[in-house]
C-alpha cells in the first residue's frame, strides 16, 4: 500500500518538514532497508538505541523520508515528519491500517507457544487462504505494528502474535491487532518480574481479546479459564475452550498413545470425531488442540480437517542460516513465496553477513501458491535489487514482473549453471514450500561437513545479553570475549550483533581476528589479549588496542607510537593476580604508573587481572 507523507502525517499528528513524497515500507533497522526509494525509516529510542543516530546510515542506502522525535536531526534535502513519539506514531498508523481491512484477524498471546501455533495454523491454512502473519516472532512494541503493515487486499486471513513484559502495553497492541479470534496459549514464569504476580499478567494479556468474537484457551488451564470466562463470559463472545471437561467447546473424550501418533476421540457440535497427530511432548499435544479448535471455528470440515493436519506436520525451517560453497551465506525459510517472507529473509541476511548482493531462489512445484497472481506484484517488489532464480513451472506474470529472473524447470537444469549463475560474493536466500524438491535442493546448496554443527539462536544471545546488562549499573561497560572465532559461534556474526546491541568492547586473542573483524565490517572499539612487538604495526593499521601484560610490551608499544607520532592511543594493562599466566607482577605497579605519566603517545583505558587460580 503507498502512502503520502500528508497522509502519514495526518494519522500521528506529526509536522513535515520537505517536500511530500510516496512510500510503501516502513524500516525501524536501517540495515534492512531493501527498497530505499519507497522506506521510510522511523527512529525510534529506546534503552540503549537511538534510532536518530542511524538516519545518516539510512540516506546513504537511499532512503529519503524520515519519521523522528528529535528536531535537530533535520537536515538537508530529505523529507521529516516530526512527531511527539516514534513509537506512537508507528502503532497509529499501523492502526489505522488494521482497520481498514474486513477479514478475519486470528491474535495469539500467551507465556510459550505462540510462534508455533502461528506457524502451525499457517502451513494448514495456505491453500485455504493468502495468510499475512508476523514473521518469526515479532510480537513487541515494535514488532506487532511492522507485522500489521504487512496486511493488504491480497490477503483475506491474518495470523498476529502478541508479547508484553510489563502492564500497560497489551491495550496498545490491542487497538493495533484488534483480533476477530484470540487464542491464549498458556501461562508461564516468562516475563514474571514485570508484574506484581501471575493473576496480573493474565489479566494484562487478557486485554488482547476485548474486541474479539471468538476466545480459544485450554479448559484445563484453570488461571487461564477462570479468569477469562469471569471477564468475558458474560458476554456475547463464543467461549471456545478444549479440554476433558464435559460441556467444553471441544470435549477431549479419548486420547490414545502409539510410539508415532495420538488418537484422539473428541467431541464438538454436538458430533463426535476421530484423529491423529504426532505423538511428542504434552506441549506439543496443546499446540496442535489449539489448532484443531481454530479450524473448527473457521468452519472447516472435518475430513479437510484431516488433510490440513498432515500439511501442518511437514518439517518448518524459518530463517535458518547455514554455510554454503556458492556463497557467503544461505538463508533458508520454508514457507509460501511471497512478499513478506522474502522481505524479512533479505532482511534478515543484511544482518548475518557481509556481502555484495542477495541471489533470491524461489523453488516452486505444482499447485505452487506463487501461481496466484495476486502475489506476483510483491514478490517483484520484494525482489527489486536482488538476483531471483527461480525452479519450476513459473507463471507467465512473474517473468512479465522480474526482467532479470533467470529460470529453470527442475533441479537438474538449474544444477548445469550452477556456478556461473550463483556469485561467491553474493549470499543466498532460498523460498519455497516444503516438498522433495526444495529438500534436494537445499542439500546441493550447503556446505557439506561431516563435522558436529552447533546452531547459535541470536535471539536468545541477546535475550542473555540484557539479563547480565540488568545486573550492573548503568554506566558499566560491557567487554564481550570473541576470541577464537567467537568460541566456534561465527566472530563475524556474533560481532556484528553486539556491534548492534550497543556492547561497548570487543576482546579478541589474536591481531588477524581483529583484522578479520575489521574487514567484516565491525568498527567498535577491539581489544587484542596476545601481540607480539613486530605486530604493533598491524594493531595500529586496524585501530586495535593492544593488551600490555609486561614492561618489556607497555615500553615496546610507547615506543612504536612515539616513532609514529601517535598521541593517546588507547591501551589495556593486565597485572598477574596470581594464575602467573600473563601479567605485570603487582610489585611493578610503581614502576608503570610511572612509565605512563611521563609519555602521551598513549591512552590508559582499563586495568584488569586473571582470576588467581583456574577454579576460582
Amino acid at each position: 500500500m503507498m502512502w503520502t507523507l500528508k497522509e502519514i502525517a495526518d494519522i500521528c499528528d506529526g509536522q513535515i518538514h520537505g517536500g511530500d513524497r510516496s512510500v510503501e515500507f516502513f524500516v525501524t533497522d536501517s540495515r534492512r532497508i531493501h527498497n530505499p526509494q519507497r522506506t521510510i525509516f522511523v527512529a525510534l529510542k529506546g534503552e540503549r538505541h537511538d534510532g536518530h543516530l542511524f538516519i545518516e546510515n539510512a540516506k546513504n542506502s537511499g532512503v529519503a523520508s524520515f519519521i523522528i522525535d528529535d528536531s535537530k536531526f533535520i537536515k538537508g534535502e530529505s523529507s521529516f515528519i516530526l512527531v511527539k513519539n516514534s513509537l506512537d506514531a508507528l502503532q497509529a498508523i499501523a492502526s489505522r491500517h488494521r482497520h481498514t481491512f474486513n477479514y478475519p484477524v486470528i491474535g495469539i498471546t500467551g507465556s510459550y507457544g505462540k510462534t508455533v501455533v502461528k506457524d502451525l495454523l499457517t502451513r494448514s491454512l495456505k491453500s485455504l487462504y493468502h495468510i499475512v502473519k508476523s514473521p518469526r516472532s515479532y510480537n513487541s512494541q515494535t514488532g506487532v505494528p511492522l507485522s500489521i503493515l504487512d496486511m493488504g487486499p491480497e490477503h483475506d486471513l491474518g495470523i498476529f502474535e502478541a508479547g508484553i513484559s510489563k502492564p500497560g502495553e497489551m491495550a496498545k497492541l490491542a487497538r493495533i491487532i484488534n483480533p476477530n479470534i484470540g487464542i491464549f496459549t498458556t501461562i508461564g514464569q516468562a516475563h514474571d518480574e514485570g508484574f506484581a504476580d501471575r493473576q496480573e499478567k493474565i489479566l494484562e494479556k487478557a486485554l488482547l481479546f476485548e474486541n474479539s468474537e471468538v476466545l480459544i484457551f485450554s479448559r484445563d488451564n484453570e488461571d487461564i479459564h477462570s479468569t477469562l470466562t469471569r471477564l468475558y463470559g458474560h458476554t456475547d463472545k463464543l467461549i471456545a475452550d478444549w479440554g476433558y471437561v464435559n460441556d467444553s467447546f471441544l470435549h477431549i473424550i479419548e486420547k490414545t498413545e502409539s510410539r508415532s501418533t495420538n488418537s484422539i476421540t473428541y467431541c464438538t457440535g454436538g458430533k463426535i470425531h476421530s484423529i491423529e497427530i504426532p505423538n511428542g511432548s504434552e506441549y506439543d499435544f496443546e499446540n496442535y488442540m489449539f489448532l484443531i479448535t481454530t479450524l473448527h471455528i473457521l468452519g472447516v470440515d472435518q475430513k479437510e480437517i484431516g488433510e490440513l493436519l498432515d500439511k501442518s506436520n511437514q518439517p518448518a525451517v524459518h530463517l535458518e542460516f547455514t554455510r554454503t560453497n556458492y556463497g557467503k551465506g544461505l538463508l533458508v525459510d520454508i514457507g509460501p513465496i511471497d512478499g513478506p517472507s522474502i522481505r524479512t529473509g533479505i532482511e534478515q541476511l543484511k544482518s548475518l553477513v557481509e556481502h555484495q548482493g542477495i541471489t533470491v531462489i524461489l523453488s516452486g512445484h505444482e499447485g505452487s501458491p506463487v501461481a496466484n497472481d495476486r502475489r506476483i506484484r510483491e514478490i517483484a517488489q520484494a525482489c527489486l535489487d536482488s538476483q531471483v532464480v527461480y525452479i519450476g513451472a513459473r507463471p507467465k506474470a512473474l517473468s512479465e514482473s522480474i526482467p532479470n529472473l533467470r529460470s529453470f524447470l527442475s533441479n537438474e537444469e538449474f544444477d548445469e549453471s550452477i556456478h556461473s549463475i550463483l556469485d561467491p560474493q553474493k549470499a543466498i536466500l532460498l523460498v519455497g514450500e516444503w516438498s522433495p524438491s526444495i529438500v534436494a535442493l537445499l542439500s546441493r546448496l550447503q556446505e557439506k561437513s561431516h563435522q558436529t554443527t552447533v546452531t547459535i539462536n541470536m535471539t536468545s544471545l541477546v535475550h542473555n545479553l540484557n539479563v547480565y546488562r540488568a545486573l550492573i549499573p548503568e554506566e558499566t561497560k560491557v567487554m564481550a570475549m570473541v576470541k577464537a572465532f567467537a568460541y566456534g559461534s561465527g566472530e563475524a556474526e556474533v560481532a556484528k550483533l553486539l556491534q548492534y546491541h550497543k556492547v561497548d568492547y570487543l576482546t579478541v586473542a589474536y591481531p588477524d581476528e581483529g583484522v578479520t573483524l575489521r574487514n567484516g565490517g565491525v568498527d567498535m572499539p577491539i581489544m587484542v589479549m596476545n601481540s607480539s612487538i613486530p605486530e604493533y604495526e598491524v594493531l595500529v593499521e586496524n585501530e586495535l588496542e593492544p593488551e600490555l601484560y609486561s614492561l618489556l610490551t607497555l615500553e615496546a608499544f610507547i615506543d612504536h607510537c612515539e616513532q609514529n607520532s601517535l598521541k593517546g592511543y588507547p591501551v589495556h594493562v593486565k597485572f598477574d593476580t596470581g594464575m602467573h599466566r600473563l601479567g605485570i607482577d603487582p610489585t611493578d605497579i610503581d614502576r608503570v604508573i610511572q612509565i605512563i605519566k611521563n609519555t602521551e603517545s598513549i591512552k590508559l583505558v582499563s586495568v584488569f587481572s586473571h582470576l588467581f587460580s583456574s577454579d576460582s
